[in-house]
């Protein structure tokens, strides 16, 4: 009985009590969590240059067709130079043909249910086998989505691919030319 009572005051323990009651203070406190600021700033800084560039070209819809190319910003980290290229070229291929299969597929509702689990299937195990840490399949599947819910043209489905694929490339230049300018990253270059 001794041994049951032990392991009841144990998790009285673990358990922390809830708050009595939630003020302003609360709500507001900040906790001492390192937050990914360099990621978080990157990507935005990727997706926002390819929308500027439409708007400052008067072709928004291309701008933000490009912006989403961008995501393989989220797929890279600090890997040598040499596999960030390889990684930056395939996941934006990707995600270019993720634009081109739902551009395409639009008009035909049951084949977008079976194209877009077998992206997100495919996706998933294809990242997990290669060991590519990121957001997963998830943006891949978002921009076949995406492209369902523009205007029904699958005539422009390879210029939709192609704008997503310069979005991704755009990407990559920015990383290399901010790894090129930084002196510390010099070492890790290695071609």
């Amino acid at each position: 009985m001794s041994n049951n009572q032990e392991n009841l005051q144990r998790k009285k323990r673990a358990i922390p009590e809830s708050p009595s009651r939630f003020g302003i203070k609360q709500v507001l406190r900040m906790n001492n969590v390192s937050m990914p600021w360099k990621r978080a700033l990157g990507s935005a800084l990727a997706t926002s240059i390819p929308v500027l560039l439409g708007v400052l070209f008067d072709q928004l819809i291309y701008g933000v067709t490009a912006s989403l190319g961008a995501f393989t910003y989220l797929y890279t980290s600090n890997e040598s130079y040499k596999q960030r290229a390889k990684k930056i070229a395939v996941i934006a291929i990707a995600i270019a043909l993720s634009m081109v299969m739902g551009t395409i597929l639009a008009p035909y509702i049951i084949a977008l249910s079976i194209v877009i689990g077998l992206i997100g299937i495919t996706a998933f195990y294809v990242l997990h086998a290669l060991r590519i840490v990121g957001p997963g399949a998830i943006f891949f599947v978002l921009v076949f989505a995406v492209a369902t819910g523009l205007p029904i043209d699958p005539s422009a489905a390879w210029e939709r691919g192609f704008f997503v694929l310069m979005g991704g490339y755009l990407h990559g230049l920015l990383r290399w030319s901010v790894g090129f300018s930084i002196p510390l990253n010099r070492r890790r270059m290695q071609w």
